[in-house]
């Protein structure tokens, strides 16, 4: 082999370890973004998780309603319409299970308890009374 191959050979394999340092810092790159990006992910998955915690220990009844979870909202209404008869809200959400659950002669009823504890909150049930109304077409829906 001549010194002239030799240099060949060598530059060659420069020229090969050059190729093969890009090739790895690209694949690098890929590796770190992908591994950034799964990170990314779990923590804004941890983030809404702890969102949704904090938003179902703060108000337990809005939630079970934004969920659509009619059962439990009714179980909490109930219990807590034991422990605290008179609070109108939980009537209110007890009203508002009812009717989702298709419950319309319990939700009715507690609509009515409703407007009893606080005549005030008739512009919200009124909507939910006349639309039962309509249903069944028995109700009378003018305003007491």
């Amino acid at each position: 082999m001549t010194a002239h191959e030799v240099a060949e050979l060598v530059s060659a394999l420069h020229t090969l370890g050059d190729r093969l340092f890009l090739t790895n810092l690209f694949l690098a790159l890929i590796y770190f973004s992908a591994v950034g990006t799964a990170i990314w992910h779990y923590l804004r998955e941890r983030a809404q998780e702890e969102s949704n915690r904090s938003e179902e220990l703060s108000d337990p009844a809005e939630y079970l309603l934004s969920r659509q979870d009619y059962g439990k909202l009714q179980t909490l209404a109930e219990s807590m319409i034991e422990e605290r008869p008179g609070e109108v809200v939980w009537h209110w959400y007890l009203a508002l299970a009812h009717y989702h659950r298709g419950n319309h002669s319990e939700a009715e009823m507690e609509f009515e308890v409703v407007n009893k504890l606080n005549p005030h909150w008739r512009d919200n049930t009124q909507p939910f009374l006349d639309e039962m109304a309509s249903y069944n077409g028995s109700r009378d829906t003018s305003h007491h």
